[in-house]
């Protein structure tokens, strides 16, 4: 049945710090799993395209309603790179909605994401054991996700109070 599907999204590019070939094979190695890839697939290698799995779908890239439907109607949210210091966007969003993250384990990421996180190394075994975890333990993620949006929203809500204040204080001299 359709909710028995287990769907996981790679937010992807195509871009260079993407490793797309590891998503790939991981998908392969577990068939049950639903992988989407985003992004445009003009970018895209075209072996990659051919070669992908028949439970990889390319859904090219998406804009407004059509991104945010695909990353509400999914189990779990892969964001990856191997920049160590990017906060990937894919990251952020994920939390917004509360759904557990499979993110790089990178020094930035570690440091922002302490919550509804699996971390993974770029490896095709690593990645299934997150995917794995991330499904086994879907509701705690969920919720620590969710918890992880507002603790941010709550801090970044102080440091623009304290900005507007500063403002207020100079405009007033």
């Amino acid at each position: 049945s359709e909710s028995s599907e287990y769907r996981v999204p790679f937010i992807n590019t195509f871009a260079g710090d993407e490793p797309l070939k590891i998503v790939l094979e991981t998908a392969r190695c577990m068939p049950d799993i639903l992988f989407y890839i985003t992004g445009d697939t003009a970018l895209a290698k075209k072996e990659d395209l051919v070669s992908a799995p028949k439970n990889v779908t390319f859904t090219g890239y998406l804009k407004g309603d059509k991104y945010w439907d695909l990353l509400h109607s999914s189990n779990a949210i892969m964001t990856l790179t191997t920049n160590p210091y990017s906060l990937v966007a894919g990251g952020t969003e994920g939390m917004t909605i509360g759904k557990p993250l499979i993110l790089s384990r990178q020094p930035t990421l570690l440091e922002y994401f302490t919550k509804g996180t699996v971390f993974v190394d770029h490896t095709v075994d690593s990645l299934v054991e997150g995917v794995q975890q991330a499904r086994e333990h879907e509701d705690t993620l969920s919720r620590e996700s969710a918890e992880l949006a507002v603790e941010k929203r709550t801090h970044w809500e102080n440091v623009f109070s304290k900005f507007e204040k500063i403002l207020a204080e100079i405009d007033a001299d």
